[in-house]
Order: structure tokens, then C-alpha cells, then sequence
């Protein structure tokens, strides 16, 4: 049903159609009802059945209600105040039974997404990424893995970072190494980390220091040895898989490098206990083109936690 005009409804109101001509024994009333989603997601395909989280909706138990919708949202996700306007509850109530869901295992939440995921979406999309990671396997046998902006690229929709995050780590057949994912059946052999090439790479890149090149970069400064992009990419997940280099997004950094700023950031935050990004660039001395992939880097790796516009040294750290 569309209306006219906008207006405010919650999962439970009431409603009553009427027409502009009278029906025989009903006046001008030709229906009414009770509103179970007040904005349902899009569901794509002509006479597809009824979804199954859809009907529970109607349920007397608030939790159900609430269960029903995180499911229907799927890979989507909702927020606490999506889920309490649809169960017809309040922000109160309805995180109350958020939490007593979260307890049993049916919902997660994303602290920093400020989303809940329903089991099912995290099992369903946990598959896919396999079935992605294989077909990139498959695109790029040379390379030992893939980061997570890569896989995301697989999905019908870019999902949501943290719930790529529950996706990836909910699969036991996806391993991890850095910030690379792989299936460990497709992993390619071991290139010579010993030949001019992989010399000349490491080379150039320990050489940079904290300043770490880009992919044209290093393209370019191997040119002489290695015309072949692809070849110089297997020769990078080579010294990665190895530890000499890191990728940090797009940028290759040499691994003592990367420790030793790593070395300083834990440092400072075990003395100031948080620090900014601009504190963070002033301690480096480093552009903006490093500091964000940096701190994203450390958030990742569970050496930072981020909150708000600050990071904090994670527990253990």
C-alpha cells in the first residue's frame, strides 16, 4: 500500500481504508488493518512467497517481534530504534530484549556500526564470502590472499564493514594473515623471495622507510627487472606471506617499519591513553595519505580500538 503523503506509523497501528464511493451495507469503508513493517525492506523479484520472519510480526510475544524483524532486515542490518519503532515497543523495552537476544546467540550487535545482525544473515553472508574468496582465488591464482575491500566488491550491495568483519570471521574455512583472506586449499606455492626481483622490491621498499609506495610506485621502480605487473604482484603476497612487507590498503610498508610505528603509537598511548589524529600525524610526521590507512590498519590488527574521534589501546595490548 502507498499513502498519499508521508506519515509517522509503528509496527502494531491501526488502520482503516476508505473509498470515494459508497459500498452496499459499508458506507465508504473498505477495509482496515494493522501495520507490521511501516517501511519494509525492498524485496526484488515479481510473486516472490512471503518472506518467513514476515508473519511473526503479528506476534503477541514482544520478542518474537522484535527477532522477526532483525531476520527480515537480512544482510542489511537495523538499528535499536528501527527495531522499536517496527515491534510497535519502546527504546527502553526493546533494548532490554536486544540484550537478552545478543545473550542467547540469535542477534550480534556492531558496537561500531550501531546495527544488530539476525545469525542467519551472518551463516548466509559467512558462505558467500567463501564462494567469493574462490572465485577471486580462481581470477588470480597467483596471489596468496585477498583484503577485505576486495571481497566486499563480490557482494550484490557493499556490506557494512563490521558486519564483513562477523561475516569473515564467523567462516572457519577462511583463513587470515595481516589484513589478506584466503582459502588455504587455494593457496599459491611459495615464490623465490631470493631472486633479483624479490630483491630489488624489498629493497626499494625498506628503502622508504615510513614513507611507504604505492602500487605505480614500485611498479615503476622495478621496471628494469620486472615489466610484468603480475608478476611483481606474486612476488609482493610472497614477501607479505613472509613478513617483509605489509599492505596497508593501497600502500606497501616495509614490516620492521610499520613495527616501529606501531612500537611509538603503543607508547604513547599506554602514556596518554588515547590519542587524536593529529596527534597521531604529529608523532609520525607523516601526511594524511598514510595517517588514516595507518590508524585503520592498527584498528584492524587489534592493536587500537577506536571511539569516537580518538583510539585507545585495545586490551592485551
Amino acid at each position: 500500500m502507498l499513502l498519499s503523503e508521508e506519515t509517522v506509523l509503528a509496527g502494531g497501528d491501526r488502520f482503516i481504508l476508505r473509498g470515494f464511493s459508497p459500498l452496499a451495507n459499508f458506507g465508504y469503508t473498505v477495509g482496515g488493518g494493522a501495520v507490521l513493517h511501516p517501511k519494509p525492506p525492498a524485496r526484488r523479484g515479481a510473486g516472490k512467497a512471503v518472506p518467513e520472519a514476515l508473519p511473526r510480526l503479528r506476534s503477541e510475544d514482544p520478542a518474537e517481534r522484535v527477532l522477526a524483524m532483525v531476520e527480515d532486515a537480512g544482510a542489511a542490518g537495523v538499528t535499536p530504534a528501527e527495531a522499536a519503532v517496527v515491534a510497535g515497543l519502546g527504546a527502553e523495552r526493546t533494548r532490554g530484549i536486544l540484550t537478552e537476544l545478543a545473550a542467547k546467540g540469535m542477534i550480534t550487535e556492531v558496537p561500531a556500526s550501531g546495527k544488530l545482525w539476525h545469525r542467519s544473515a551472518i551463516s548466509g553472508s559467512s558462505a558467500f564470502c567463501a564462494k567469493a574468496l574462490a572465485l577471486l582465488h580462481d581470477r588470480h591464482p597467483e596471489r596468496g590472499g585477498f583484503p577485505r575491500e576486495e571481497i566486499a566488491s563480490q557482494f550484490p550491495t557493499p556490506p557494512d564493514p563490521g558486519f564483513l568483519s562477523l561475516a569473515l570471521e564467523g567462516n572457519a574455512s577462511i583463513s587470515r594473515q595481516g589484513e589478506l583472506h584466503f582459502l588455504p586449499a587455494r593457496k599459491p606455492k611459495a615464490v623465490e623471495l631470493g631472486s633479483p626481483l624479490a630483491r630489488k622490491v624489498a629493497e626499494f621498499i625498506r628503502a622508504a622507510g615510513d614513507a611507504a609506495p604505492g602500487r605505480a610506485e614500485l611498479l615503476e621502480a622495478v621496471k628494469s627487472v620486472a615489466a610484468e605487473p603480475r608478476e611483481v604482484e606474486k612476488v609482493v603476497d610472497g614477501l607479505a606471506r613472509a613478513g617483509e612487507i605489509v599492505r596497508v590498503k593501497e600502500l606497501l610498508f616495509d614490516g620492521a617499519a610499520l613495527r616501529g610505528i606501531q612500537e611509538k603509537l603503543v607508547a604513547f598511548l599506554a602514556k596518554r591513553g588515547e590519542v587524536t589524529v593529529p596527534e597521531f600525524k604529529e608523532m609520525t610526521g607523516l601526511s594524511r595519505k598514510y595517517i588514516i590507512p595507518l590508524l585503520e590498519h592498527f584498528d584492524a590488527t587489534k592493536v587500537t580500538l577506536r571511539v569516537g574521534d580518538k583510539r585507545v589501546l585495545r586490551k592485551g595490548k
